[in-house]
């Protein structure tokens, strides 16, 4: 981290292969802010861990040493967060839907598409999809700010 913001450095996975790379944490999603740089969620559970270890998130996993989160956990983690919403659609907001928001909101907001391709390490193909969503956000909100002139 720096004066003003967090870093997450991202280790290479199966689903997105490659080298790690960082990418910066948002403090603005969707246009709501969560907390200052100085007291957010993220900031004050780092100052409250007791620990050395380099990872951010740690396995909840009782052993001697911390060890970092599985893949298997976050996704367990998620499903009894998220067991008793639901979505536009009638169903249980999936995992991935998180980075494909982060993904359009970035771009909505002026990010390129290739700098989006470095943050999430996917290939050009995959974020044709989003680029497509985001014109469509940025086409409706157009449109509606001529109905409140």
């Amino acid at each position: 981290s720096d004066r003003e913001q967090h870093l997450i450095q991202v280790p290479p996975s199966p689903s997105c292969p490659g080298a790690s790379r960082q990418v910066p944490v948002n403090q603005l999603i969707l246009g709501k802010r969560y907390g200052s740089y100085q007291k957010n969620p993220l900031t004050q559970w780092l100052k409250a861990r007791k620990d050395e270890v380099n990872s951010l998130f740690l396995s909840a996993e009782q052993s001697t040493d911390p060890m970092p989160i599985t893949l298997i956990e976050v996704e367990n983690s998620w499903q009894d967060m998220t067991h008793d919403l639901m979505t536009l659609t009638g169903q249980s907001p999936h995992i991935f839907q998180i980075q494909q928001t982060w993904c359009i909101d970035l771009l909505m907001r002026g990010v390129t598409s290739e700098n989006i391709q470095i943050l999430t390490g996917w290939p050009a193909e995959t974020l044709t999809v989003y680029i497509q969503r985001a014109q469509e956000k940025a086409a409706i909100d157009q449109v509606m700010q001529l109905d409140k002139k």
